[in-house]
């Protein structure tokens, strides 16, 4: 049996993306069903998700994936700039704050 092909499966759910991705489709639905108050509760879970995602950036040292060697590479370069995007998303939800009341 192929130990790192099972390992390779296993760090998958800790890549950033697939945490934003998931997170962003779960703050989605729940708001939906939430009645009151509802920008002010996905803003700040949505923040909380953005600071998950660059502690999530931040504990990936090297990706690699079963079949992608060389298509998901990992460089200090690309985490800054990760890091960079993901702190100006939460800035900008933070500026957004007092923009609409419900």
């Amino acid at each position: 049996m192929n130990w790192q092909m099972t390992d390779n499966l296993i760090t998958l759910f800790y890549f950033p993306e697939f945490i934003l991705t998931i997170g962003t489709l779960l703050l989605l639905t729940l708001s939906v069903f939430i009645k009151k108050n509802v920008f002010n509760v996905i803003l700040f879970l949505s923040i909380l998700l953005l600071i998950l995602t660059i502690f999530s950036v931040l504990k990936n040292e090297s990706i690699t994936f079963i079949f992608y060697n060389t298509l998901f590479k990992s460089s200090l370069f690309i985490l800054f700039f990760k890091i960079l995007i993901l702190s100006g998303s939460i800035l900008t939800l933070t500026i957004s704050i007092n923009y609409f009341n419900d």
